[in-house]
């Protein structure tokens, strides 16, 4: 791997200015046939903060950005949709069954047989590799040789592509297939050079790990003395949030000066209830950011908190409007456990938060920019030596798109195994079935469940119980990924809907409308309203008029991220409409997954449901 000088545009601090990377973006999906439709979700001037999404609508794909300024948000928002998408991190969402997969291309596609040098070989008969042992060492997990045994013998640790280790200089056989499963997306990241790609992914690395080495050991960390901080933007937005009565910390995640990372904390003295759950996990939150520029570091940290929501929103607590309702409305229960995904994922955690308001002031010192990506990959390699791992690079940027993408594998570090409360066996039902949850393996292999009672009851169940924490097991990752609260609404409300318990669909209703945007939100606002009516007259001729405006949601509006489906894990759609969602779809997948090897050989075996 060839890697040079990449200086920054000063103002962006990126290779390239923000127009640059919209324009590159936008003309590489164009480029392979895909229309990108972009959406601002919020902008908060008073504290420099905005966001916005991303969307393919033909594979119903969406990602999100935030940012500084309205154009970092919307670049911001398209690397990701890039950085995803070259690098295979959305597709699981659309797959059929993987144990059902009969089409050639698709498996091989799965199987990243269109990267460079991919082989199908068991880790023993290979020279110059990742050893599996080495990607898990560090793990929470104590693996015996017997079960390193059993997971080098699985197929998905066969399948091995080139890496490239900036250490020794020389190619590296990973096993990929087995990587994205136990590194998920960590380390995975997109910029306008390939250098820039770099950096990215491997500060985010040194950030989860960091952050989570505080939270497991309890770490005290010092605390920087905001009078030192002198960047403007960071000064206005510690002010704001002062002005709504919400602390601010800064704190040295650095962990002795080995990773350049800190973290803001966030305390919220406007939220009074110290029993409720909104307070548990509201009163203090936590974002940490890692670059070498820990101006930028920090301002990622307020971004990133702020994104996608209103400072009003915040100042409640996220978590009150679901507390209100489902646990007070539907019963629900919150499940806790000790796994960190839900902080890393959406910087919640039930735990001890207190001990990060404790740690010395010191001042604030910031290096000097590099101005230079390439410097900073040199930083990076020596504290890669340090940590007596190597450094990694798979190359994943897409043929066509061309808008660089990489992995970083630092072995013992980049996993997440770390964030999970995991069990071997729990890692053995995650790698065949993309569940740790046994209830939902059934029902996977059973494509009846819908019509068993229990399973209905357990899916209710399952929705309404770790409605907070962002778990694996929460709803579900199979076949067709429902896993996600916005998701788990959606399916409640059909459920209701179809069992004509209006009270609960009123509930769930209101729910969605204020926690969606757009025509789903219109829609379903419309729909409280009018069983609100029905549930406090009593007038039957409310009940055509209601299943008029269910109707009115087509069978694709009614599911998130997902297939629409009646059965979320066999069927495509509940309503028998004339769009065709199905054969568009499919379409549209073949020629995606095709587009991945545009330098291979063809094949013209399409993907059949």
């Amino acid at each position: 791997m060839f890697l040079e000088n990449a200086y920054k545009d000063k103002q962006t601090l990126k290779c390239k200015s923000y127009d640059e990377t919209i324009k590159d973006i936008l003309s590489g999906f164009r480029k392979m046939g895909l229309n990108v439709v972009t959406h601002s979700l919020s902008k908060n001037r008073k504290i420099n903060s905005y966001s916005y999404s991303s969307k393919i609508p033909e594979l119903n794909f969406i990602q999100h950005g935030k940012g500084t300024t309205q154009k970092q948000a919307l670049a911001s928002a398209l690397a990701e949709l890039a950085e995803r998408f070259s690098a295979n991190l959305y597709f699981k969402r659309m797959y059929p069954d993987y144990n059902q997969i009969k089409n050639s291309r698709l498996l091989q596609f799965i199987n990243r047989e269109h990267l460079s040098c991919y082989t199908h070989s068991h880790q023993d008969d290979l020279e110059g590799k990742i050893r599996i042992e080495e990607l898990l060492k560090n793990s929470n997990i104590t693996f015996t040789k017997e079960q390193i045994d059993v997971l080098k013998n699985m197929d998905v640790a066969k399948h091995w592509v080139n890496g490239y280790s900036l250490l020794t200089k020389k190619p590296i056989k990973v096993p990929l297939r087995l990587i994205q499963i136990i590194n998920r997306a960590n380390g995975v990241a997109s910029g306008n050079r390939v250098e820039e790609a770099i950096v990215h992914a491997s500060c985010e690395i040194f950030e989860r790990h960091s952050l989570i080495e505080v939270f497991a050991k309890k770490i005290i960390t010092p605390t920087f003395d905001l009078s030192t901080i002198k960047d403007k933007t960071i000064n206005k937005m510690i002010k704001n949030y002062e002005r709504n009565n919400i602390r601010v910390l800064i704190k040295d995640f650095s962990l002795g000066n080995r990773f350049p990372v800190v973290a803001v904390v966030f305390i919220n003295d406007n939220l009074k209830k110290s029993n409720s759950y909104n307070y548990k996990f509201e009163h203090i939150r936590v974002n940490a950011g890692a670059s070498y520029n820990l101006n930028v570091a920090i301002t990622r940290c307020f971004t990133e908190k702020i994104a996608g929501h209103g400072l009003s929103t915040f100042k409640k607590g996220y978590t009150s409007i679901y507390e209100d309702n489902l646990i007070k409305k539907l019963g629900a229960k919150v499940t806790l456990n000790e796994s960190y995904l839900g902080l890393i994922r959406k910087a919640r955690f039930l735990g001890d938060k207190k001990f990060l308001t404790k740690g010395k002031v010191i001042p604030f010192t910031q290096k000097e920019e590099t101005y230079n990506f390439l410097t900073e990959i040199d930083y990076i390699k020596e504290t890669c030596k340090k940590l007596r791992s190597d450094f990694v690079v798979v190359n994943l940027t897409h043929p066509i798109l061309q808008f660089p993408t990489v992995r970083v594998i630092i072995p013992g570090y980049s996993s997440t195994i770390n964030f999970l409360n995991y069990k071997f066996e729990d890692l053995m039902n995650w790698i065949k079935f993309g569940s740790v949850n046994t209830d939902f393996i059934h029902m996977h292999t059973d494509d009846k469940w819908l019509n068993i009672q229990k399973y209905q009851n357990f899916l209710e169940r399952k929705i309404l119980s770790d409605f907070i924490q962002v778990t694996d097991s929460k709803i579900s990752t199979v076949s067709n990924e429902l896993n996600g609260l916005k998701e788990g609404l959606l399916i409640l409300a059909s459920m209701y809907f179809n069992a004509k318990n209006y009270e609960k669909f009123n509930v769930v209703a209101k729910l969605i409308s204020e926690r969606f945007i757009g025509d789903l939100k219109k829609k379903y606002l419309y729909l409280y309203y009018l069983t609100n009516h029905y549930l406090k007259t009593k007038n039957e001729e409310m009940i055509p008029i209601i299943n008029n405006a269910y109707k009115k949601l087509k069978g694709c509006q009614k599911f998130l991220y997902s297939k629409p489906m009646k059965n979320p894990f066999e069927t495509w759609c509940d309503q028998e409409c004339q769009h065709q969602c199905e054969e568009k779809y499919l379409a549209t997948l073949n020629k995606m997954v095709e587009s991945f090897f545009v330098n291979s050989k063809p094949n013209n075996e399409n993907i059949q449901k």
